[in-house]
């Protein structure tokens, strides 16, 4: 049975410098949790502009100003979060959709790399399930936070969209759990999948 996880914070990667304005700390004490309803859900996968997530979160469009939780239909959003600028300059190779490119300057929350990924990593610490979408295979990223959330035992399930090579990714669906869902998946079947997922977790726990 799934159980829900402690809320932890968590400590800067060895050799970084955590950046104060966005510290891991700061942001534990600003989240107040009993403001959130249903379970809490890290939505991994590619970040690009327009992606899946904009299906399966209410809001996140305009929910982006240094948030590390969203209150959805019948669960929290935990992240990832990203700047949903529609000239892209936070979407370009390797922002992870927050990060500015040079010369096109949006206004908005400045990040840099160490602090998407303690606020990505706190986010999985404090989700009951994340839920992956692999719809590109250089999900480099999505891959890691997968390890992660195996490691620090919060469960996950992987879902493929068409056109993916399953048998690339076995190793992954070794440790997800036990959900009955379709490994692939087409975009536009995605929100029913995942509402069936959310109602599955709630009966687990």
């Amino acid at each position: 049975m799934l159980k829900p996880n402690e809320k932890a914070g968590v400590a800067a990667p060895a050799n970084t410098r955590r950046p104060q304005a966005t510290s891991i700390i700061r942001i534990a004490e600003n989240r107040e949790i009993s403001k959130f309803l249903g379970p809490r859900i890290f939505i991994a996968g590619k970040i690009r502009r327009y992606c899946f997530r904009h299906d399966l979160v209410r809001g996140l469009r305009s929910g982006w100003d240094g948030k590390v939780a969203l209150q959805c239909d019948g669960f929290t959003y935990v992240g990832p979060f990203m700047d949903a600028c529609d000239h892209g300059c936070r979407h370009g190779p390797g922002s992870h959709g927050v990060l500015g490119v040079a010369g096109l300057g949006c206004e908005g929350v400045e990040e840099t790399r160490s602090s998407v990924f303690q606020r990505n990593e706190f986010g999985i610490r404090t989700a009951d399930l994340v839920v992956a979408y692999i719809d590109a295979p250089d999900c480099y990223g999505t891959i890691f936070e997968l390890g992660y959330a195996a490691r620090a035992g919060i469960p996950y399930v992987v879902l493929f969209a068409p056109g993916i090579d399953i048998s690339d990714f076995w190793y992954l669906q070794q440790s997800q759990a036990k959900f009955r869902a379709p490994y692939v998946v087409p975009r536009k079947k995605l929100p029913a999948v995942f509402a069936d997922i959310l109602v599955q977790l709630g009966a687990a726990q």
